[in-house]
């Protein structure tokens, strides 16, 4: 058996369908473009995919905007979500009052709100919890305090001797098994402005998303809070997910489902 990994970063969602599959939905914000980045050894096939230059010379980025992928690696099961995604990738009504996600998303079909979907089955998702930081979300009824990683990983284990994602339009990107991608959904650096609340276009309903400000302390996989290892102790720009569990500290968060969870944006 070998293993896929792909890391997401970005203005991403990850909805659990009523199909039981999980779907990473790319929230459809200005300027933000969403690819895939793989080693050049490990891709087989490419068909119907916009490559992209890439600083790195042993890497290529493909564009997946306007695009409905799946992920074809033989599993058929649900996707678990494991204890790190569950302590620090909570469901966004934790920082919304939304009723729901827009039914385009249950449908997979690309609107307004979402410029790319990539579906798959079995394996887990994680949070990464070397990449774990402290932050408050401001712009609710309460401030919410929370540890928020800036990736989720998901891993998945194949027999197969190639994975492949394929698109509705007849797009295909074929790998070899063992692959480790990274899957984003950025601005470029010098986008600064706050967009975290641009959430609200997949949701139904939501007249506020919360927005996460770095405080400059990161978190201990245990969810301890710790200073970073830096003379001015400043939170460094960069991206996460939405966090989860409140420190013993800190006020609970409402206790809510991990249908919807949703990962992440610039520090402010």
């Amino acid at each position: 058996m070998n293993t896929i990994t792909l890391t997401f970063a970005g203005l991403i969602c990850h909805v659990l369908t009523t199909g039981n599959i999980e779907r990473a939905v790319f929230v459809n914000a200005p300027t933000h473009d969403a690819q895939i980045a793989v080693l050049a050894a490990d891709v087989i096939e490419v068909r119907g995919l916009i490559e992209e230059p890439s600083a790195n010379p042993s890497e290529r980025v493909f564009a997946i905007n306007d695009q409905h992928l799946t992920l074809n690696t033989g599993r058929t099961e649900r996707t678990v979500a494991d204890m790190s995604f569950a302590s620090f990738v909570p469901a966004i009504a934790a920082i919304s009052d939304m009723t729901g996600i827009r039914d385009e998303v249950e449908d997979g079909v690309l609107f307004e709100g979402a410029h790319a979907y990539l579906d798959f089955q079995g394996g887990r998702l994680s949070a990464d919890d070397a990449t774990l930081h402290q932050a408050v979300f401001t712009g609710g009824p309460t401030e919410i305090t929370q540890c928020l990683a800036k990736h989720v990983v998901y891993t998945v284990e194949t027999g197969l001797d190639s994975v492949a994602l394929t698109g509705t339009d007849g797009a295909v990107l074929r790998l070899r098994p063992g692959t480790s991608a990274r899957i984003t959904n950025e601005p470029p650096p010098e986008f600064t402005t706050e967009h975290f609340d641009m959430y609200s276009m997949i949701l139904k309903d939501a007249t506020f998303v919360a927005t996460p400000h770095g405080t400059g302390l990161s978190c201990a996989p245990d969810g301890t809070v710790v200073e970073y290892a830096t003379d001015d102790h400043v939170s460094p720009k960069g991206r996460f997910a939405i966090a989860a569990n409140s420190l013993k500290s800190l006020k609970p968060r409402p206790k809510v489902p991990l249908n919807e969870s949703c990962s992440d944006s610039h520090f402010p």
